[in-house]
């Protein structure tokens, strides 16, 4: 950010002996990133592909503004570099480092960003993070989430979970949707969305999507009997929407 100064401008300091020096600053004035200072943190570390590293904190801050661009904090700029070196084969990966990276460094967002961020990339794969970007960021927003459930014969109780928290809304988006009950899991683990027992939409048209969806189809297939055993199928219809953890998260992450 650079401002215009039309007059001068006196600082008065004081030193370790209490006298006072007066400094005095004619012209413009640059206050904001100082990129030298940035990249020798890099060069400091013995990061790995420490080139390519400095290549992609050098675009990072060239998509901040200038006008908004700061110096990022030493907590998350240090570990971030560091991941982002052991994650640079990784084409979601590098680039959410990258975004993270750019976050931190801009005025706008860095209010945003937690120290955690850091730690929370490197527990998630790109499927994941495909997924979160796909989200509404916003805690208002529900999603349509099914557990089945099966009882044999004259079975009590609950009965026994065979898919828990399963969706349709990695299918447009991961490589590897039939994992989505598990990615779900660990997006909960990490506190970015939250399942909430008891809660559930009022379309039913969603769960019933949901519960004719051949995922959900081929699992009950797989447990078809001679017809000596009657199956009893259940659903638990629930929610899952991010939390504000998460709407930070995908905030400076994406």
């Amino acid at each position: 950010m650079v401002i215009k100064m039309s007059d001068k401008i006196d600082q008065t300091i004081k030193g370790n002996n209490n006298a006072q020096t007066s400094i005095t600053i004619n012209g413009d004035c640059t206050i904001g990133i100082n990129k030298e200072e940035v990249y020798n943190i890099i060069r400091s570390f013995g990061y790995v592909n420490k080139d390519e590293v400095i290549d992609i904190v050098k675009d990072a801050i060239e998509t901040v503004d200038k006008s908004r661009r700061v110096m990022p904090d030493k907590r998350i700029f240090v570990p971030a570099i560091q991941q982002l070196s052991y994650s640079t084969d990784d084409e979601i990966l590098k680039h959410t480092y990258k975004i993270l990276l750019a976050s931190s460094m801009d005025l706008d967002k860095q209010m945003y960003v937690h120290p955690s961020f850091v730690n929370i990339i490197s527990q998630l794969n790109a499927d994941e993070i495909k997924l979160l970007n796909s989200l509404v960021p916003v805690t208002a927003k529900s999603y349509p989430l099914i557990n089945l459930r099966f009882k044999v014969g004259n079975q009590q109780g609950l009965g026994i979970t065979q898919v828990k928290y399963f969706t349709d809304i990695g299918y447009n988006v991961c490589d590897r949707p039939q994992n989505i009950c598990v990615y779900l899991e660990n997006l909960e683990r990490l506190k970015l969305i939250t399942i909430p027992w008891g809660q559930y939409l009022l379309d039913t048209n969603e769960y019933t999507r949901l519960e004719n969806h051949q995922t959900i189809q081929a699992v009950k297939n797989r447990n078809l009997t001679n017809g000596e055993v009657q199956i009893k199928y259940e659903y638990d219809h629930l929610t899952f929407s991010l939390t504000q953890f998460g709407v930070n998260f995908v905030t400076v992450c994406k």
